[in-house]
């Protein structure tokens, strides 16, 4: 006798960001949904970035503008925007 066993499938929600606070100076904390928290220092990414899009965001008042949609925080309607996994991370 054979007996066999379909596969159950299994949904795994991906890890977003649900929360980012301003921290100064260019750091940003984050809270994530598996409870993970992050705070992550961004000027050296901005300052040593070449292209001006980029650059741009070494003005406070515009670095502060950011937003959490769909998951993940972003600059002025992907602007500025970074891989989920590498905030995680705390990598830039």
């Amino acid at each position: 006798m054979n007996i066999i066993h379909e596969p159950t499938a299994v949904y795994i929600k991906p890890v977003q960001i649900v929360d980012a606070i301003y921290k100064g100076e260019y750091l940003v904390h984050m809270l994530f949904t598996d409870g993970h928290n992050q705070t992550l220092d961004f000027k050296p990414f901005l300052e040593q970035s070449n292209h001006p899009a980029i650059r741009r965001f070494l003005d406070l008042d515009l670095f502060q503008q950011f937003e959490i949609r769909e998951g993940n925080i972003q600059w002025k309607e992907f602007d500025l925007i970074f891989p989920l996994a590498d905030l995680y991370q705390g990598k830039l």
